[in-house]
């Protein structure tokens, strides 16, 4: 352990100086001292010197100035440096009470107890007046008054440094360096006012701070760039009152940027590396969305039932998707017909997949849940329902192939058909009394269409004409024989196609197409069946 056993300070100063015309101050000290052991043995060789003031001998003060000197010849403990030689002393250092010594040795940590500073370093404010009361040497104009701690001019005119033209109260020009500094540790280095408008440099918060109650805080005026913020580290930048932007933005590590104001959009943002950008407010649209590969507009919402993406139309559409690679097609979300609307001219307009869940949901209070209007084909999977209701036919019927009779009468709506015995699963057209091969009646005929059309593509139970198997169909019938009324069994006849009344019971088993619905009195005409095989 090192300690130290006296200092001596001396403060070089020029001498001479009056109250008009002063020599500046060196601001150096000479300070020697003496260099022990911790069993008191002189110290000698090369040794690093730190020399740090405090304002304090508090261990927690802050050191105020600090100068290291390397390589100190030390002779039977005795050194000689120079401090403010290498790290200037500034005159304020010395404007505070006390200052504290405190001196490190090589990696030794500082040596305690700090040694306090006496008279000699503080007259090195000797160039600065702290009063103007005792001052000789001229002659008193009774131009500056001094106030307890304020002074201040009795002088109405204006106050010039370095200029000969005054354009205001006081005014410096300087061909170099810094026209004014000011600097405060606790405060605003510089501050204005006009009424209720106010003005800091270096205050507390901002480098720069503007205020006002009714006006513009901060104003920057300029043909090129009024106003800019460049962060120091990362090069970030912005720019206010360009000629094209209101408002301009960069960032500094990838070159993303945006704007605000321009003559095009209210706002602008693009991503310098994929090229996706964003606008708001052009010409055609509130929100646009530009991605080569990702999403165009894409929005997030973690609470429960909250909407992450929202679209407001009073006479149109609040959302709008368009896809034009290979076939146009939109999607539109708040349309003024509907909810969600897909339009597209080869591929679907509305699709929904779920791994586990319903693809699509249609909820509907008082109306219908899902309209379609055309074919609704299921590719695999079932319908499963309660109840279904079928308002657009009345019969159940197949497809089938059918035949024309031997008479060559080919298939019409309303015809009946029997079994063909000689190409298994398709049907012909009945032309023989009592036939127990009749299986249906070929649905279509007087208007109403099948209900339920069943089948199976590219396999036997496939045919291009439906029969119904069961339900109520219209039937060509023949009374010649005798007349049809409601309630009669209807049978196949010796007419092509033809239905008639069963009136030979012994012959009708297994030969009955149905009940007839509606009369016929004479001659061939369509009469409704109820049809029920027997």
């Amino acid at each position: 352990m090192i300690r130290i056993l006296f200092i001596t300070m001396t403060l070089f100063l020029a001498s001479g100086f009056s109250i008009g015309v002063h020599a500046a101050t060196p601001g150096l000290v000479n300070y020697q001292g003496m260099l022990k052991d911790s069993v008191g043995n002189y110290i000698n060789g090369n040794h690093d010197l730190i020399f740090n003031i405090y304002p304090s001998n508090v261990p927690e003060a802050t050191a105020m100035w600090t100068e290291t000197h390397l390589a100190v010849s030390v002779d039977l403990g005795l050194f000689n440096v120079i401090l403010g030689s290498t790290v200037v002393i500034p005159p304020h250092l010395f404007a505070g009470q006390e200052r504290w010594l405190g001196i490190t040795v090589d990696s030794e940590s500082e040596m305690e107890p700090r040694m306090r500073m006496t008279s000699v370093p503080w007259a090195m404010r000797a160039a600065v007046a702290d009063s103007a009361l005792n001052a000789g040497g001229g002659d008193a104009d009774n131009d500056w008054i001094v106030s307890g701690t304020n002074m201040y001019s009795a002088v109405a005119g204006s106050l010039g440094v370095g200029v000969e033209i005054l354009r205001g109260k006081f005014c410096v020009e300087t061909d170099e360096g810094k026209a004014i500094s000011a600097g405060t540790h606790n405060g605003t280095a510089i501050y204005g006012y006009m009424g209720a408008n106010r003005g800091s440099l270096g205050a507390t918060e901002a480098s720069v701070k503007g205020e006002s109650d009714d006006m513009i805080g901060v104003l920057g005026l300029s043909p090129n760039v009024p106003v800019q913020g460049t962060h120091s580290t990362s090069g970030a930048f912005g720019q206010l009152g360009l000629s094209g932007y209101g408002v301009f933005g960069q960032n500094g590590y990838n070159e993303n940027h945006g704007y605000f104001g321009s003559s095009d959009f209210g706002a602008y943002a693009e991503n310098a590396f994929s090229g996706n950008y964003g606008t708001l407010g052009s010409a055609t649209s509130g929100v646009h969305g530009y991605s080569q590969a990702g999403f165009g507009v894409y929005g997030q919402s973690d609470e429960a039932n909250a909407i992450a993406v929202r679209g407001y139309a009073y006479n149109g559409t609040g959302v709008e998707g368009i896809h034009v690679s290979g076939s146009t097609t939109h999607g539109y979300l708040g349309r003024y017909d509907a909810g969600v609307y897909g339009l597209a001219s080869n591929l679907p307009g509305v699709k929904g997949q779920s791994s586990t869940g319903p693809g699509i949901i249609g909820i509907s209070t008082t109306g219908n849940a899902a309209e379609f209007s055309g074919d609704v084909v299921i590719s695999n999977g079932r319908v499963i329902t309660p109840v279904l209701e079928i308002t657009g036919g009345s019969d159940l019927s197949e497809h089938f192939e059918i035949h024309p009779s031997t008479t060559g009468h080919s298939p019409e709506a309303g015809m009946l058909v029997c079994m063909d015995t000689k190409r298994p699963g398709h049907l012909v057209i009945s032309e023989w009394p009592y036939d127990k091969k009749v299986a249906g009646v070929i649905s279509g005929a007087g208007g109403v269409k099948p209900g339920l059309l069943m089948g199976q593509k590219n396999s036997v139970a496939d045919g291009t004409n439906p029969v119904a198997l069961t339900g109520r169909v219209y039937c060509w019938a023949d009374a010649t024989q005798s007349p049809i009324e409601p309630g009669d069994l209807l049978t196949t006849s010796a007419i092509p196609g033809h239905a008639m009344k069963a009136v030979d019971h012994g012959r009708s088993h297994g030969t009955i197409i149905g009940k007839a619905m509606t009369p016929l009195a004479s001659g061939k005409g369509l009469v409704l069946v109820l049809v029920n095989l027997q």
